[in-house]
């Protein structure tokens, strides 16, 4: 099974990499996994997080697994729209789309875009999960016995 670390790393360097979604950040700098404590912090943001990874336990050899990741764009004004434009980027990059990760792919789907919700003052947060089944691109077999 490929594990949640790698996923996410992949998920956050993409997001990185596309100058439609960057271009309504900060920085490509604030696009990071959720659990991000650093001091410097700025807005509008991008964090990504892996919710659910379970192995689909078909066959002892089958290391696919389903996946469910959500990535939350915060945004600081007094208005929340642009907290919704950026959540329906990364929507537009990610619905329906092949991805290849280290070691992994899948077909990711939109499964909910959660519209923008006051998280603190003048602070606001959009959501977007995904759906796929991560799929190893190295089959290997552990020996049984």
């Amino acid at each position: 099974m490929i594990g949640n670390d790698v996923i996410q790393g992949n998920i956050v360097t993409d997001l990185k990499a596309a100058t439609a979604i960057t271009a309504l950040l900060a920085s490509a700098g604030e696009i990071r996994e959720l659990q991000y404590q650093g001091a410097d912090f700025a807005y509008p943001a991008l964090r990504v997080h892996v919710d659910d990874n379970a192995p689909i336990v078909i066959r002892e050899q089958c290391d696919h697994a389903n996946l469910t990741f959500t990535i939350r764009a915060f945004t600081e004004g007094g208005s929340s729209r642009s907290s919704s434009t950026l959540a329906a980027a990364v929507n537009a990059r990610y619905h329906r789309r092949n991805f290849q990760g280290t070691g992994w792919y899948s077909w990711f789907r939109a499964a909910a875009l959660l519209g923008p919700r006051r998280v603190g003052e003048r602070l606001w947060m959009s959501e977007v999960i995904f759906r796929g089944v991560v799929y190893p691109t190295s089959a290997f077999v552990t020996p049984v016995g």
